[in-house]
């Protein structure tokens, strides 16, 4: 396409469009908190076995804590 970016500035700049698009999420209602599995993800058997409840919500507060650093 005829445009050439470094690696590391490609990165800054997906990051700043992914930052924008939580805020623009924040504005338009998102509320982090109210994120919870649905009880039947637990229920289903993949072809690993049944998911870890514990780790999948360990997983969201990981989310929620990046979240809070990425739009303070």
């Amino acid at each position: 396409m005829g445009t050439h970016i470094k690696p590391d500035e490609l990165k800054r700049k997906g990051e700043k469009i992914y930052r924008e698009k939580l805020k623009l999420k924040v504005d338009m209602g998102f509320d982090k908190s109210k994120l919870k599995p649905q009880k039947r993800v637990f229920e289903v058997e993949t072809f690993r076995g049944k998911l870890d409840e514990r780790f999948i919500r360990e997983t969201i507060g990981y989310y929620r804590k990046r979240v809070d650093c990425m739009i303070t």
